[in-house]
């Protein structure tokens, strides 16, 4: 039997991979430029950032409830199959992302529009597919709602960098009576008489 650390390691792997492509996804389109691999890697970099974080916590709870408890080959089999899930799209992605910044701007676009946008959309449904598969074969409810959590926060990324690249208006503004946008309005756009 494979250590667990070997598992371990390769969702490490992975969760890096997605932060990595989720940041130069979102970086690249920060701008118009059609050059901006500067950007991009700073992305990636942030992206690996975020996933790390969101996941490093729940990391721990998992780590040690797998030490505290006689849960250790459940959490090496949840590892076992969630890295035979996700491991084939990472190979993919890791394929695509090193593709996509070493070509020219024109197959980068492509790659990153056609290709990643692809995956990106159903990322989601293969995180789910991921953790039923751990709950079938661990038949645990611990390690299945731990895989669960991991793996949405691993999702979150995405949602977190698109919001640290582009921060949303402010609620306050957006929200103001026409009135006070314009004096001598009332809200619903009437002529005050006065």
């Amino acid at each position: 039997m494979t250590p667990l650390w070997v598992w371990v390691t390769v969702l490490i792997t992975v969760v890096l991979l997605h932060g990595a492509a989720s940041g130069a996804r979102v970086a690249a389109g920060r701008d118009g430029r059609l050059e901006h691999r500067r950007t991009e890697g700073r992305g990636a970099l942030r992206g690996m950032a975020v996933a790390s974080a969101l996941v490093a916590p729940f990391a721990a709870v998992t780590v040690i409830d797998a030490t505290m408890t006689a849960r250790t080959d459940a959490y090496a089999q949840a590892a076992q199959v969630l890295a035979y899930a996700y491991g084939p799209i990472a190979a993919f992605i890791a394929i695509a992302f090193v593709a996509a910044r070493t070509t020219p701007w024109q197959v980068r676009v492509f790659i990153d529009s056609v290709v990643v946008g692809a995956v990106e959309f159903t990322r989601p449904l293969i995180a789910g597919i991921g953790v039923v598969a751990v709950a079938v074969v661990t038949r645990d409810a611990t390690v299945t709602v731990l895989a669960a959590v991991i793996v949405t926060m691993a999702l979150q990324a995405t949602r977190l960098l698109r919001h640290w690249w582009y921060p949303p208006l402010n609620p306050a503004a957006r929200w103001r009576p026409v009135s006070a946008l314009q004096p001598g309005l009332s809200s619903a756009g009437e002529r005050q008489a006065g």
